[in-house]
């Protein structure tokens, strides 16, 4: 069931100024991102860890968590019968919502939209030196530090040890 709360102030109009100003938080969930136009896409383009055929309820891709509208105006009148309305109008959110997947069809089932799998640690990885004509560019170790300042630095040790979620 999708979760709304709305808060605004709106500001009638006081010699010659108007506006309204609104905060929206929503949150929903869906089974399936459902982002294809035809059937096939729209069923193998939603991110998922077995199959196509097993979606777990997730955030819904078209939810907008945070809003922000807001308008502006000010009225000038003159000449006994006209007026001019100047107004400004603001409409942000951020949606960020993405999924961590692989580049390729990982699990064999013919889609490639799996969802990444997060090892308890780096150290489950085998990570190779990267040469580059004959020169050790990037080691093992180096790579292997990377990847845990990544996981660190975006919040993702929650997931070590399972199924990075959509988000």
């Amino acid at each position: 069931m999708p979760s709304v709360r709305l808060f605004g102030v709106l500001v009638p109009d006081y010699k010659g100024f108007s506006g309204s100003l609104y905060y929206t938080y929503s949150e929903a969930k869906e089974i399936s991102a459902n982002s294809g136009s035809s059937a096939n896409s729209a069923w193998g383009a939603s991110p998922n860890i077995n199959s196509p055929n097993d979606e777990l309820l997730n955030i819904s891709n078209f939810a907008l968590p945070h809003r922000v509208v807001a308008n502006f105006s000010y009225r000038i009148e003159y000449a006994k019968n006209f007026a001019t309305t100047i107004g400004v109008f603001y409409n942000g959110s951020h949606q960020g919502r993405f999924s961590y997947v692989y580049g390729n069809d990982f699990n064999g089932d013919g889609i490639n939209a799996d969802l990444l799998y997060l090892p308890a640690n780096s150290a489950e990885l085998k990570f190779v030196n990267i040469v580059q004509s004959g020169n050790v560019v990037f080691t093992a170790d180096q790579q292997r530090a990377a990847f845990d300042k990544y996981v660190a630095d975006n919040d993702l040790e929650q997931f070590r040890g399972g199924y990075v979620p959509r988000k």
